[in-house]
């Protein structure tokens, strides 16, 4: 149709119009050129009111997807082994997961073919592109437990390459025992159908244009892309053809996207999160193998007004949080984990809090009952959410405080908005806050630990100043000062009245 003109049916008593988009608002049609160059079929249907005509390729320049594609950039699949009953995957030893990444897994489980189509898709923060790091169709058997042990191995096989499988998705009602069975296993899996909307190969042929999506070429999945076809709304393979590879990098991708595009940061509010010090609190000391503190720097370890540490376990994992508040702003300037087996893990978790004295301990919903034990033997004043798991929560040393997940996010994120809050700068922090959202915070176990320790923060902000709980240990509750100087002899009394052990320092 032409652009400046609207066109009128009648059929009866119904009038319909059909026009442009940029006809009925009245604006210039340059308005939607990023569209246009991204995908022109889809612009067209979406804005110009031009639906495709039977089947036609959605791609008007096919010859474009092997330009695009990133030459320098080998295939981590040895197509010399892919081949039908493989136990190990047929990749690399240099195909590695990297620990900065979150990876988004898809697999196109065909129905009546012996192909099934992956895509393992991240997103790079730093040069703001979607890669796709793997392209492959696993050869396997019509049978459907074969495919479905051949899936189980390859997902096996990434998680002990390293890579952190944010999420595992597949297309097809058949899919939904082996989704069970990952999710016994610890892994995110979900359904995802690439054929009931076009949003997924929307977002493919948009990325691809924009040159947003770093791709190596990979032959099948190059010639599928270039041979779709948009039939009316739905994209399909033409006849005699195929799109199961196609179909696992579109859904990957467009499930990474998902992830990326519903944050709750941008660039410029992470920008200015992290702390900017050439020391953070975990500088200024260090944990010998007998549990001992050294401290290092003792200028540098600041309390300010109210400091306390964070306390969660995670299966094998203890984390460990430290942060302080100083001139309205909150410090999270320690974030470490040790595994539950180290080593007199206790005896310096027990030191380091008597070291540095905190006002109080936060406590997580999963924290082991041993930790438990062992700071209320230590007479350690602990705050903990509305739980049953801490028996005795009557103790004077306890303070049940009620905390609602999404609601410490939301705290979390606004604290952030309004630079009230910095983080020491890890790469896994960076990770974790640059892809949360309010629909997937509960997959970031470390964010929802941060939001936490802030939680229990801001509850002891809310009394009265000069009133803040008083320290543990015989601290104060202002700036707490540490004696480099202050060291015990081997032998001498090592024991407090009333039981408490004192403090070991070199």
């Amino acid at each position: 149709m032409i652009d400046d003109k609207l066109e009128i049916y009648r059929a009866g008593g119904k009038v319909a119009i059909k026009g442009a988009t940029w006809t009925f608002k009245g604006v210039d049609k340059s308005l939607f050129a990023d569209e246009f160059e991204a995908n022109p079929v889809k612009a067209k249907r979406d804005y110009g009111a031009e639906p495709p005509e039977g089947a036609g390729n959605a791609i008007p320049m096919p010859e474009l997807i092997d330009a695009y594609s990133n030459t320098d950039r080998p295939d981590p699949v040895d197509a010399s082994l892919n081949r039908l009953g493989w136990v190990v995957p047929p990749i690399y030893e240099w195909f590695r997961g990297d620990p900065r990444f979150n990876y988004f897994l898809h697999l196109d489980l065909s129905k009546s073919g012996d192909q099934t189509g992956l895509g393992l898709v991240h997103y790079d923060h730093y040069s703001n592109k979607f890669v796709a790091d793997l392209i492959m169709k696993i050869p396997v058997s019509r049978d459907w437990n074969l495919k479905f042990k051949a899936v189980k191995i390859f997902v096996d096989f990434l998680l002990s390459r390293g890579f952190f499988l944010s999420a595992v998705t597949f297309d097809g009602f058949q899919s939904l025992q082996i989704i069970q069975d990952l999710k016994g296993a610890g892994v995110n899996a979900l359904q995802y159908s690439v054929d009931r909307s076009p949003e997924a190969y929307d977002t493919l042929i948009a990325t691809i244009f924009q040159q947003r999506f770093d791709y190596y070429y990979q032959f099948t999945f190059c010639e599928e892309l270039k041979a779709i076809q948009l039939i009316g709304n739905k994209y399909d393979h033409p006849i005699g053809g195929s799109k199961d590879v196609s179909d696992g990098v579109a859904g990957a991708l467009a499930m990474c996207v998902k992830s990326v595009t519903a944050v709750a940061f941008s660039r410029e509010d992470l920008s200015t999160i992290f702390i900017q010090s050439k020391s953070t609190f975990s500088d200024s000391f260090q944990v010998l193998e007998d549990g001992v503190i050294d401290i290092t720097d003792l200028h540098s370890i600041r309390n300010g007004s109210l400091s306390s540490f964070y306390l969660e376990s995670y299966e094998d994992i203890l984390l460990v949080m430290r942060g302080y508040l100083e001139e309205r702003v909150f410090y999270l300037d320690y974030i470490e984990t040790f595994l539950i087996d180290t080593p007199n893990l206790y005896e310096m978790l027990l030191n380091m809090l008597q070291t540095f004295r905190p006002n109080f301990v936060g406590l997580g919903a999963s924290v082991s009952f041993h930790i438990v034990d062992l700071l209320r033997q230590a007479r350690v004043r602990m705050v903990a959410q509305d739980t049953n798991r801490l028996d005795n929560a009557s103790n004077r040393d306890i303070r049940i405080i009620r905390k609602n997940v999404k609601e410490t996010i939301e705290n979390l994120v606004s604290q952030v908005k309004q630079k009230s809050f910095k983080v020491v700068d890890r790469l896994t922090v960076f990770n974790q806050l640059s892809e949360l959202s309010f629909t997937n915070y509960s997959d970031k176990l470390l964010v929802t630990s941060m939001a936490a320790w802030l939680h229990y923060m801001l509850q002891e902000t809310k009394k009265n100043a000069g009133s803040y709980p008083r320290a543990i240990l015989g601290g104060t509750s202002g700036i707490s000062s540490v004696n480099p100087t202050q060291t015990l002899a081997k032998g001498q009394n090592d024991v407090r009245p009333g039981g408490r052990p004192r403090p070991k320092m070199r």
